[in-house]
């Protein structure tokens, strides 16, 4: 690892790149498989079947010896001790220890909505995807506008379909997209946008949303026009602490 880049302001990006991984992963480590995310990773930190980002996580916290990343993962990585070497894992032991006091994160260029009720992997945790279809064809979207994933205690309880493979068949691609492989309306069985190809959508629907906050309820409302003739509302309204979930 070239340690002289941590400062540089590639290293500075890496750094917030890894930041927010610690923030949107689920109690288990893993991505919420929004779109066409399957887990999969360019480097094997760990065991091929190991979908956990925990270790990069842990290897970050060490490179960059930021507080902000101590938090999820509290015991070394053996990754972390192999590519950085004893007296660097050592050398963050007297890092200070603090969980992020925000549980509430609205990325609202997304459209991605995160709530969590801890950091531990006991955690109840809530993704919101409010978000638009891609630029252009939207070639990695999912036909899922305000599809919610939910943990609770650290289990799985309602998930995204995700993609299990690109191209073993035409129809395997086109359901794992669609509307009805997620926790959302749909219309006669169709789906929010048109399938163009493998890799693109036609007819994407325009979306908008609302996040309001008061001191312990979240109100989430999202509308899009996907189906001709109809605006379809989903409203969200969940407690703080994830004890409390209604949608609308």
């Amino acid at each position: 690892l070239n340690k002289d880049l941590i400062e540089s302001p590639e290293g500075t990006f890496i750094k917030k790149m890894i930041i927010n991984l610690s923030v949107i992963v689920k109690p288990n480590g893993k991505l919420p498989l929004v779109g066409d995310v399957d887990n999969g990773k360019i480097l094997l930190l760990s065991g091929y079947n190991d979908k956990s980002h925990l270790d990069l996580i842990n290897l970050g916290y060490v490179l960059f010896k930021s507080s902000d990343l101590k938090h999820i993962y509290k015991k070394f990585s053996p990754i972390s001790l192999l590519l950085m070497g004893p007296e660097e894992v050592k050398s963050v032991d007297s890092l200070e220890f603090y969980e992020p006091k925000k549980k509430v994160i609205y990325y609202e260029n997304s459209g991605y909505i995160l709530l969590r009720d801890g950091w531990g992997d006991k955690s109840s945790y809530l993704f919101g995807d409010l978000g638009n279809f891609g630029p252009q064809n939207a070639p990695h979207s999912h036909s899922g506008i305000s599809n919610i994933i939910l943990s609770y205690n650290g289990k799985d309880i309602l998930i995204d379909s995700g993609t299990k493979s690109y191209n073993r068949s035409m129809k395997e691609r086109n359901y794992f997209r669609s509307s009805i492989a997620h926790n959302v309306i749909s219309i006669d069985n169709k789906n929010q946008a048109k399938p163009l190809s493998w890799f693109a959508w036609t007819k994407k629907p325009k979306t908008s949303r609302k996040v309001m906050e008061s001191n312990d309820l979240i109100q989430i409302l999202c509308n899009h026009n996907g189906y001709s003739g109809f605006l379809v509302q989903r409203l969200i309204l969940v407690s703080k602490n994830l004890k409390s979930i209604v949608i609308k």
